[in-house]
């Protein structure tokens, strides 16, 4: 069955009081697709009550003629969308993420002891299942950066995490790790892989519809990753602010709160950060945003359907924007910066 649609309404923030997210009604009969209709009607106003009939509401209204909201195609206008990639689901979060804990006298610094890191945004079946504990080799703990890891033109603290894969981006199982001299890591999996085993989600024949480590890597965005490049430039998946930085860290992995790509040189890298820390391109992908309770909070590729060109060394706009985000980076870099849930740029806020 195929619609056309007609006519379209849009009651977003601007009436209240009416839904905790932005709504809409759409218009349509059952006929062949065609054209979406070139306007919407924006209402706006304060309704005497949240359910006030149509009478009552009707003189609190203004009623406007608007274009249709632009589509985001995802192909991407900008030669950078296809450089861009999502970090890796790392999740469940308690088996990777973890967090170091006192390991008594015969603890070893070869192989500190950790414990998966537990949140109040855990998800069911995982916020019941007592995370794994035990030591783990060095070189199996990896920092991780996360949204919330990022400000504008810097860097926070990255989260660490316990990542069986090589620096080749090759999965290191558990009998590799027995082998490998790596007991804690090969314990480790062992647990967790038992537990995902446990509480999965299972498919028709009652097995678990993907290993943990496809879970991990899923459409290779962990493997995809190695070998680690030198520069990166990492941006947020969301937030109020956008928050973008350069990434020096040759060992560290990007988790799939945030979007990363190689960059060329550090020109390149500082040309990226000030156009994605620009308000001004921010306010131009707004209408393209998905919306909700928050407003308007994700940004993934919406950036790149932009006609964003190329970095240009010859070009002097494009060295004046170089400039300015290396006295940004200084500027991010002697200020304070403070946890907030409410703030914007991945949930830290600037203290001057």
């Amino acid at each position: 069955m195929e619609l056309r649609w007609q006519r379209a309404w849009s009651l977003d923030e601007g009436v209240q009081p009416l839904f905790p997210v932005p709504a809409a009604v759409l218009f349509g009969r059952r006929a062949p697709a065609g054209p979406l209709p070139r306007r919407v009607l924006r209402f706006s106003g304060r309704l005497p009550r949240r359910d006030a009939t149509e009478a009552e509401a009707n003189p609190h209204l203004s009623v406007r003629r608007a274009p249709w909201p632009p589509i985001p195609t995802l192909a991407g206008a900008s030669p950078y969308r296809a450089r861009f990639a999502q970090g890796a689901t790392i999740v469940p979060r308690r088996f990777f993420l973890v967090e170091r804990v006192a390991g008594g006298r015969l603890a070893s610094a070869a192989a500190p002891r950790v414990r998966g890191r537990t949140g109040g945004q855990d998800k069911p079946p995982w916020n019941s299942v007592d995370p794994p504990e035990g030591p783990v080799e060095l070189p199996w703990l990896r920092p991780v950066v996360l949204g919330e890891s990022l400000a504008p033109f810097r860097l926070l603290s990255t989260a660490l995490a316990v990542l069986a894969v090589d620096d080749r981006g090759r999965p290191v199982g558990e009998a590799r790790a027995r082998i490998e001299g790596s007991p804690g890591l090969a314990e480790w999996l062992r647990r967790t892989e038992a537990l995902w085993a446990a509480h999965a989600a299972r498919g028709r024949d009652g097995r678990p519809k993907m290993t943990l480590w496809q879970q991990l890597d899923y459409r290779r965005k962990l493997t995809d990753q190695f070998p680690i490049p030198p520069l990166r430039v990492v941006y947020a998946k969301a937030g109020t602010l956008m928050a973008a930085c350069i990434l020096q860290d040759g060992r560290a992995v990007v988790d799939h709160k945030a979007y990363w790509a190689p960059a060329r040189d550090e020109e390149e890298a500082r040309y990226l950060t000030a156009l994605l820390n620009a308000d001004s391109l921010r306010e131009r992908i707004a209408g393209m945003q998905s919306r909700g309770q928050g407003g308007a909070r994700h940004f993934d590729n919406l950036f790149w359907e932009l006609p964003t060109p190329e970095f240009a060394r010859r070009e002097a706009r494009h060295r004046r924007l170089v400039a300015l985000a290396e006295k940004a980076e200084a500027v991010a870099a002697a200020a304070t910066w403070t946890p907030r849930k409410t703030s914007g740029a991945g949930g830290w806020v600037l203290i001057r």
